[in-house]
């Protein structure tokens, strides 16, 4: 009574409205019904599928400058050095070098984050680069510098 297939015949399924699977689909949709007549394109006699071309400078979309986008990311690189290479002389310039371009970069307009970072990376960098002096000239104060030309 109920096999394997959907027509009214097998006792199966059949769409309200359409006796015994008689629709047929009538083509391509391409608007309202009764909106008149489609034509090739699907546009009115004498109607574009697209606007014409515009000449001239209409299409040309000048780049947003950020002038300071370049110190930003100048900033944060130089911080991160300036914290790798702390105990030497090149972390002291990259963390002073670093702070001036985060200044400069501060008035970026997408990238004044970066700026930023890479100011709190070069005052770290700066910070650690004090402390070191600071622990060798203890070093020296307590010990003396006989223990060095002993060496």
């Amino acid at each position: 009574m109920y096999g394997g297939g959907y027509g009214p015949e097998r006792g199966g399924y059949q769409a309200p409205g359409y006796p015994n699977g008689a629709y047929q689909q009538q083509g391509f949709y391409r608007g309202a019904p009764n909106a008149g007549p489609v034509y090739g394109n699907g546009y009115a006699p004498g109607q574009q599928a697209y606007p014409p071309p515009m000449y001239g400078n209409a299409m040309y979309v000048q780049p947003q400058l950020d002038p300071g986008r370049g110190a930003a990311i100048a900033s944060l690189v130089l911080g991160i050095v300036s914290i790798v290479l702390a105990f030497s002389l090149v972390g002291i310039i990259c963390a002073i070098l670093g702070l001036v371009f985060a200044n400069q970069g501060s008035r970026s307009i997408t990238s004044s984050g970066l700026a930023k970072t890479g100011k709190i990376l070069s005052i770290v960098g700066l910070s650690m680069w004090l402390v070191a002096i600071v622990v060798v000239i203890g070093f020296f104060l307590l010990v003396g510098f006989g223990s060095l030309l002993a060496l």
